[in-house]
Formats: C-alpha cells, structure tokens, sequence
C-alpha cells in the first residue's frame, strides 16, 4: 500500500477535501433532510385539520427523496468541480511542480492520494446523510409508506454519479496543464455525446430532405443520444400498481447494471488519469495541453462543434437549402478552426 499512498501527501491535500466534503454534507442536509422535515410538519399539521385525502400521501418520502431537487445536484456537480480544480491549481503551477517532483515522492503516489482524498470527500456526506436519514426514516415511519431499500440505493447511485464526474474531471486535469481551462473544458466534454448524437442526425435529415422516420438509421442514433444524457443515471421511474392502474410507486431501474457501470467508469477514468500523469512532462505545467497529439482532437473537435452549433442558429429553419447549410457548417467549421488553434498556440506557447 505504500507504493500507493502517502500519508505526508495525505495531510497536504485533506484542506481541499475538508471544505469540499463540508459543503456537500451541508447541502446534502438541506436537501432532502431539512426539505423533509418541513414537509412532515405540513402533513402532520394537515392531519390534525383533517385536510389528510386519499391514501397515497404516504409516499411523499420517496417522492422528494429520489425526484430530489436539479438545484440541489446541480450545486453538488459544481462543488466537485472545484474540488479538482483546487486539487491541481498548485501543482500546474512551474515552481509547485519543480518542488513536487524534487521530493521523495512517486508520481503513482501523488495521483492515488490526491484520488483518494477527492473520492473521500464526497464519500463521507453521503456515509452522513444516509444515518440522518435512516433515523430520521425510522422514527417517523408511521408517516412513511415507501420502502427502506430506496434511501441506500438512492445514496450508493449519488455517490457513485458524483465519484464518475469526479473521475472524470480528475482525467481531463491529469492530460491537461491549465487547471481553470482543463474544468471548462471537461465539463463541455461531458455533453459532446449528447450533442453529436443529437445533432447529426438533425443536419442530415436537412441536408438529405428527409423527414423523422424516413432513416431508421437516423432516428435510431437520435433515440441514441437520448442516454447519453448522464443525469438518467439517477432518474427513477414510476411504476403503475396493479391492478389499480391509478396508484405508481417511484422506483431505480437496472439498478445493479448502474452500479456495475458506474463503479466501472469510475475504476476506467482513474487509470487513465494514472497513466497520463505518470507521463506529464513538467515542462507543460500551465500550459494547454500536457501532450502534443491532443491538439487535433482539440482543434478539430471545437471545429466540428462549432460548425454544427452555426448550422442550428442560422441555417435550420431559415429555408436556407442544400447549398445553404453546408455554406454555414463549412464556415462555422473554419471559424472553430481558427480560433482554436490561435488558443492552442497562445497557451502551448
């Protein structure tokens, strides 16, 4: 295990895991508990007024448990994301770097520590927030009708969601030398799945005269992009009640098939990130890109994003025509083009 971890690096990195791990625990207790217990009162208060109808308000637990808030992990996203920012600021720095690599430390060291730091911190609001609530579950369970099983599964997929962007946005710094650049950068790359999946076949089917469901292979890659939309990943379900067709309970489908897959991104990402920092080239350090053969995959994909995002502003819609289209994607494409690769030279320079 020493080869792996360092205690040393350990203390130098927990300050960043504290604050991170502080501020998802305190949002975490808003939202859902301090939600939860609001809303109880409410229904408590309603059932002494006798205003309590119908038999199905007993899973407003379940409900708000995994329908949950956008804000809520829409925040807790961001607060990962300035985890590994603040993770990789000072070590991209030139004088930061020389130090690092000047003491007895493995590379393979710092970057399963800086990892297991970043994983920790998300980790223990979560190991928080799931005996708050079980208390909080057990104590008015009179109140509850949804089953216990969904606050583990709902904990275990928020984790596990959260440790795959973290891992993720851990990759994108490892291959890159700018921190604040390398976040942006990751998070857009995040979306790329959806929007090609998206928006190809849209364009095509301009460019063609096609309508929707004239190209079953089109509309296949369109359904496609669909679950590249990462957010499924914690979207439940509702389940119809037979045979009263009226009731539905919330439920996580494939459950064990999103743990195997996120636990399997997650373990993907971290080698990677291993591997790209145990080649980083200190000389790189605040610079664009750690490694010459990612600069066409930049450039050429902004280009094509570019392009395609000219195409759906001005082009579709406007009756703009065969000709037309491709005017505005071949533009748009040169105009990515340009301005990316002045990025590139002004940062790789």
């Amino acid at each position: 295990m020493a080869k792996y971890w360092s205690k040393a690096l350990f203390y130098n990195e927990r300050r960043n895991g504290f604050w991170a791990s502080a501020f998802l625990t305190g949002l975490l207790v808003k939202t859902p508990l301090i939600d939860m217990i609001s809303n109880l009162n409410h229904l408590k208060d309603a059932y002494e007024r006798g205003l309590l109808t119908g038999s199905d308000w007993g899973r407003w637990f379940g409900e708000m448990l995994l329908l949950g808030n956008g804000g809520m992990l829409i925040v807790a996203l961001i607060i990962v994301g300035w985890l590994v920012l603040y993770q990789f600021r000072d070590s991209r720095q030139e004088a930061a770097g020389d130090l690092m690599a000047s003491m007895p430390f493995t590379r393979r060291q710092i970057i399963f520590t800086k990892w297991v730091t970043g994983v920790m911190a998300i980790a223990v609001p979560f190991v928080v927030i799931f005996l708050l609530l079980t208390v909080f579950y057990w104590v008015n369970t009179e109140w509850i009708s949804t089953p216990f099983r969904l606050l583990p599964q709902w904990a275990t997929l928020y984790f596990l969601f959260l440790a795959c962007f973290y891992s993720f946005m851990f990759f994108v710094q490892t291959v890159m030398g700018h921190p604040g650049i390398a976040s942006v950068i990751g998070v857009i790359c995040t979306m790329i799945p959806w929007y090609l999946l998206s928006a190809i076949p849209v364009i095509l089917r301009q460019l063609l005269g096609l309508n929707y469901g004239d190209a079953a292979l089109l509309d296949g890659i369109e359904r496609l992009g669909e679950y590249t939309v990462w957010t499924r990943w914690v979207r439940p379900r509702y389940e119809y009640l037979f045979p009263d067709w009226t009731t539905h309970q919330l439920i996580y489908t494939h459950y064990g098939l999103k743990v195997i897959s996120m636990v399997a991104v997650i373990v993907l990402f971290y080698w990677l990130a291993q591997q790209a920092y145990a080649k980083n080239p200190l000389e790189k350090n605040g610079k664009l890109l750690m490694f010459r053969f990612l600069e066409p995959v930049l450039i050429w994909g902004f280009a094509v994003c570019l392009g395609m995002l000219i195409v759906f502003l001005f082009g579709l819609g406007y009756g703009s025509g065969f000709f037309g289209l491709v005017l505005y994607l071949v533009a748009g494409t040169a105009i990515g083009y340009w301005l990316a690769k002045k990025a590139v030279l002004y940062y790789q320079g």
